[in-house]
C-alpha cells in the first residue's frame, strides 16, 4: 500500500470517531482538499483491500480489518509526535508533518518501545487520544486500575 492509502484511512477513521457511520465522498474531497474522483478512485482501491466496505448511494464505512490498520496508524502517528514534541523539540505541525512522513513505516515493536520511553501518553500534542495496545500498554492499564480500585471507599 502508498503512503496515500494509509492516510485515507487515518482519515476515515478520524471522521468515524467524529460521529459519522457513513462517510461520504464529498466529506472525505473535502477533508484532504481533492477532488471526489480522486476520492472514489481511492475508495475503489480500499474497497480491494477490503479496507472499506461500500454502502451504495450513500458512502462507505471501515470494515473491522480497515479500522484496526487505521487504528494502529493513528497510535504510530501520535507516539511520533509526542516523541519529536518532547524529546527532540519539534514544534507540534512540524512533529505532525514527520510522523506522516514514517507512521506508515515503522514497525510496531519500535512504537511499542517509544510509548513505553514517553511512560505510555495517553493524548497527542493536539489532545487527541493515543490508542492503547495490549501488548504495550495492558500492564500500565491495570496499575491504573488498582490505584482507582484502592481510592474508592
Amino acid at each position: 500500500m502508498g503512503r496515500r492509502m494509509y492516510e485515507y484511512l487515518k482519515v476515515l477513521l478520524e471522521m468515524e470517531m467524529e460521529g459519522m457511520e457513513i462517510i461520504r465522498t464529498l466529506d472525505v474531497a473535502k477533508r484532504l482538499s481533492v477532488s471526489p474522483s480522486t476520492v472514489t478512485e481511492m475508495f475503489k482501491k480500499l474497497s480491494k483491500r477490503n479496507h472499506i466496505q461500500y454502502i451504495p448511494y450513500k458512502g462507505i464505512r471501515l470494515t473491522e480489518e480497515g479500522r484496526k490498520l487505521a487504528r494502529q496508524l493513528l497510535r504510530n502517528h501520535r507516539i511520533l509526535e509526542v516523541f519529536m514534541v518532547e524529546f527532540l523539540g519539534y514544534n507540534v505541525e512540524k512533529a505532525c508533518t514527520e510522523a506522516a512522513n514514517m507512521d506508515f513505516v515503522v514497525s510496531e515493536e519500535f512504537i511499542n518501545r517509544i510509548c513505553k520511553l514517553l511512560n505510555h501518553p495517553s493524548t497527542c500534542p493536539h489532545g487527541k487520544p493515543i490508542f492503547s495496545d495490549e501488548r504495550c500498554c495492558k500492564r500500565v492499564r491495570e496499575e491504573k486500575d488498582e490505584v482507582v480500585t484502592a481510592a474508592e471507599p
